[in-house]
């Protein structure tokens, strides 16, 4: 599988690792074992719009669970992401809102680029 580290970010008290990979989805983990912060792993497959809306959805739910806010709803603790609940006050939203609010203002015109040498190359590899 194609990855490519783009760069290391800020977001909040900590820092973050973005990484793009080929494929769908995207996925995190606070603590990868081969690095001290937390690691973003974004699918690249799609168009800016779906790349940019996995971006945020990690960024989000990385603020989330880092403020204790995010549970799962069941005993069922398979690692299915749609067991999860999120339960928060408007001023701890706030607080998620300025964390990924500094993490996308610093990421995305570096995310971006990089989006655009990875979708030329592989319609380089197409033609």
């Amino acid at each position: 599988m194609k990855q490519k580290i783009i760069g290391v970010y800020e977001m909040g008290y900590r820092k973050v690792q973005v990484v793009l990979r080929d494929g769908h989805g995207a996925e995190y983990w606070a603590l990868p074992g081969d690095i001290d912060f937390p690691r973003m792993k974004i699918g690249m497959k799609g168009t800016w719009k779906t790349v940019l809306a996995r971006v945020v959805h990690e960024a989000f739910e990385m603020s989330a669970e880092s403020l204790r806010v995010r549970y799962f709803e069941s005993q069922d603790n398979s690692g299915e992401a749609g067991n999860y609940l999120f339960v928060f006050t408007h001023c701890q939203f706030a607080k998620i809102a300025d964390e990924v609010g500094e993490f996308m203002a610093a990421a995305v015109p570096d995310i971006a680029k990089a989006c655009q040498k990875w979708n030329k190359k592989k319609r380089k590899a197409k033609s």
